[in-house]
């Protein structure tokens, strides 16, 4: 491959979010905490594989994934992924113990917000997740 064509492929790529930098400094630490994905105020983020893929060190490395309310309207994270429609972030949450029954305050669960396009994409993921269910 020309250094050209490298050039061009890193150009496409995109620059480090504050999140994912965040995740950066976090995973460089030895002390062990928990990380709650989509905390009050942080909502509107979108999480990228690469965010993702450094959730998955962290946990690793042994922090604590909180999957549980993290809004006012008792959403979960799981909530959040589904109206983002991120089915990579959906598919993370879910092995680290997402409840797919949580209800928020309206009785809504988290695969009520998802569209049929997603649905479609995660029904493997929501079917293996029920079976799990006790």
């Amino acid at each position: 491959m020309s250094s050209r064509s490298i050039q061009t492929i890193t150009a496409l790529e995109p620059k480090d979010s504050h999140v994912t930098k965040d995740l950066r400094k976090k995973l460089a630490k030895d002390k062990i905490k928990t990380f709650t994905p989509y905390m009050v105020g942080g909502s509107g983020y979108k999480y990228t594989i690469t965010d993702i893929e450094l959730l998955e060190q962290l946990h690793k490395k042994g922090w604590e994934i909180d999957t549980g309310i993290v809004s006012k309207t008792q959403d979960t994270a799981l909530h959040i992924a589904c109206i983002h429609e991120n089915p990579a972030m959906i598919e993370f949450l879910l092995r680290m113990g997402a409840n797919i029954k949580a209800e928020n305050y309206r009785g809504q669960k988290p695969f009520d917000f998802v569209s049929p396009k997603i649905l479609l994409l995660s029904i493997d993921i929501k079917n293996s997740a029920d079976l799990k269910i006790n």
